[in-house]
């Protein structure tokens, strides 16, 4: 008796073990869940043509900006910027990227002000949660078409300009790290 019951169990426990191992092959453990995109964007302060060559990274005036965005398990947009300041301002109280060309008075894209100076030459942020103000979708299409330019704000009330060039672009795909 106790032998047909535990033949009986054993059945429904091989049943139920090829469902879940039929289940289990069909998805696989170790798929990323997480596609990433960026883009990298170049300038120099005090001109209106962005730069056709990658200038060197501590190149006076040099505009540097990633845009970083994640989509999937880990949904996330950031922002990484330096610029090298000497000769131009002293101090700088915010960024901004904003719409438009070089002389524009576009509207406002992006805001940065959690940066930090190093030495008396570059400021620099760290990798930044993408917070506005304009929509996140603005500030990728708009710079990858070319129209947008990045602004250094001082706190003095000084601010100079750059004009941005892409210099770099990577579509969609798995990450997973």
């Amino acid at each position: 008796m106790m032998r047909n019951r535990w033949r009986g169990f054993g059945i429904a426990v091989s049943r139920f073990l090829v469902v879940i191992t039929v289940g289990v092959a069909a998805c696989d453990p170790y798929q990323c869940g997480t596609e990433a995109r960026s883009a990298t964007y170049e300038g120099r302060l005090g001109q209106s043509i962005p730069p056709t060559v990658t200038l060197a990274d501590n190149a006076s005036g040099r505009v540097f900006l990633m845009l970083n965005e994640w989509r999937g398990s880990i949904s996330q947009q950031n922002v990484i910027a330096s610029v090298n300041i000497r000769g131009f301002v002293s101090t700088v109280s915010e960024i901004h990227v904003h719409e438009g060309r070089l002389g524009d008075s576009g509207r406002v894209l992006l805001k940065l002000a959690n940066g930090y100076l190093v030495g008396d030459s570059a400021w620099k942020t760290g990798m930044e949660l993408f917070a506005g103000p304009a929509s996140w979708g603005d500030l990728w299409s708009l710079l990858n078409s070319g129209r947008g330019y990045f602004e250094v704000h001082s706190s003095s009330g000084d601010s100079v300009s750059a004009a941005l060039g892409q210099a770099s672009i990577s579509d969609f795909a798995p990450s997973c790290t």
